[in-house]
């Protein structure tokens, strides 16, 4: 959804509890990423779904069909679209 840029899709938090998040708009398809913390990649401990990625890293992986998203349960669906959240 990026093309693995991750400065296309900066997270902003949005609580003083450490939550942050993005809102990104996604069609049905499977999305590979990762997040960008303090400058280092890293698979989202949040999310088990998983693929190993050409790099020997995993990748983390979003399932979403036309109507429905398989992502975990810290994650939100707001009119089509996924809100990332982080605690």
């Amino acid at each position: 959804f990026n093309n693995w840029q991750p400065e296309k899709t900066p997270m902003r938090k949005v609580k003083t509890n450490g939550l942050w998040q993005v809102k990104l708009p996604l069609t049905a398809g499977t999305y590979h990423y990762r997040l960008v913390v303090d400058g280092h990649w890293m698979q989202d401990p949040h999310n088990e779904a998983s693929e190993l990625n050409p790099y020997g890293e995993l990748n983390s992986v979003l399932h979403k069909d036309e109507d429905l998203v398989d992502i975990p349960s810290d994650y939100e669906i707001i009119e089509r679209s996924v809100v990332v959240k982080r605690s």
